[in-house]
């Protein structure tokens, strides 16, 4: 094993550092939790045990006495694997480093992907309304029924993905000698060069907003009295209920969202303020 001589300088933050020991905690907890649920039988929050998701989950295919043990060995070893990232920038032989990098993200895109499913983005989106209807008992959901032990595993998982998403990258970049904050070394070209960047990247934005702001035309349209994509029928019956005003938030939201993907490419954005979102200044020197 060699040690490897960076290339460029490190970056100012150490937060990169501090991913692979988050991520390796994180899913070693949960492995511990899964375990204790194959030894026990009980707490597998997925599959046939969720009676308000299971059926539009990838894991409902997974028998639970199977499902449980294979949670547990594969979150124990990605948090023995995160761990191993965490040492210094010491380069593996090249199989091991493969192995560990394909594993990695592997896992990462299980816990990001397939386990959290359609659930959670559903409730991301109308998480706002449903904090701010919360004291005037608006929109008329249990939300006992909404913020269950299956919806609070699936978040976690989605919390683990990205923390072990977060420590391969650096780790990839580390032993690659590749700066750890934005992946560039000396042998850079062609499209992740700066100036193709800006090219392309402008194209990235502008397909990125536009989905939003297409998805919130439709909200916008219904709210106006428009049966966009929908019945007359079923656009009476979201007007009766007040669903339609429902709608019109998260269209406003989207739209806020399209606009501040636009930002990635405009000045006003590369000049935002990252203290205002608690996030540490990065970069290369």
């Amino acid at each position: 094993m060699t040690t490897i001589t960076a290339r460029r300088p490190r970056t100012d933050s150490r937060w990169p550092d501090r991913l692979a020991p988050l991520a390796a905690g994180w899913l070693g907890l949960w492995g511990v939790l899964a375990l204790l649920g194959t030894l026990t039988g009980a707490g597998y929050p997925f599959g046939p045990n969720d009676p308000h998701g299971g059926d539009v989950s990838l894991l409902r295919l997974v028998p639970v006495e199977l499902a449980t043990p294979l949670f547990a060995g594969v979150l124990l070893t990605a948090a023995v694997a995160a761990l191993a990232m965490s040492r210094p920038a010491i380069r593996p032989p090249g199989p091991l480093r493969a192995l560990l990098i394909g594993y990695g993200w592997a896992v990462a895109f299980v816990l990001t992907v397939v386990v959290p499913d359609s659930r959670v983005l559903i409730i991301l989106g109308y998480l706002p309304i449903l904090i701010v209807g919360l004291p005037f008992g608006w929109p008329p959901v249990d939300y006992a029924e909404v913020f269950t032990w299956a919806l609070f595993a699936r978040f976690a998982a989605l919390a683990g993905g990205l923390l072990l998403a977060g420590a391969v990258l650096a780790w990839q970049r580390r032993t690659a000698g590749a700066c750890v904050g934005c992946g560039r070394d000396d042998t850079d070209g062609g499209w992740n060069t700066p100036a193709a960047a800006t090219r392309w990247g402008r194209w990235a934005a502008g397909i990125a907003a536009a989905i939003p702001l297409t998805y919130a035309s439709t909200r916008f349209a219904w709210a106006a009295g428009i049966p966009l994509g929908i019945s007359r029928e079923f656009l009476t019956e979201m007007q009766d209920t007040g669903l339609v005003w429902a709608g019109f938030g998260l269209g406003a939201f989207a739209t806020v969202g399209a606009i501040l993907t636009l930002g990635l490419v405009q000045r006003w954005g590369e000049r935002f303020p990252r203290w205002m979102l608690g996030l540490p200044a990065v970069g290369c020197r």
